[in-house]
């Protein structure tokens, strides 16, 4: 992949790959373009190193309410 860019609008940051990561209060939330994407790894991978706990919520993109 070429070089990732950003732009930051508020408290929300959207990545030229899909990425965009938003932080609310003192939670930091991530919505990956993919799982294996160096921007969601990286995010994952500092967050781990920082000791803070790590949750995920999954959701179906193509459910229909």
């Amino acid at each position: 992949m070429g070089q990732i860019t950003f732009t930051v609008e508020g408290n929300k940051t959207f990545y030229s790959c899909g990425c965009k990561n938003e932080v609310i209060g003192e939670n930091y939330m991530i919505t990956p373009c993919s799982l294996d994407c160096e921007v969601y790894l990286y995010s994952i991978e500092q967050s781990n190193r920082q000791g803070n706990i790590l949750s995920y919520q999954l959701t179906d993109k193509g459910a229909q309410k």
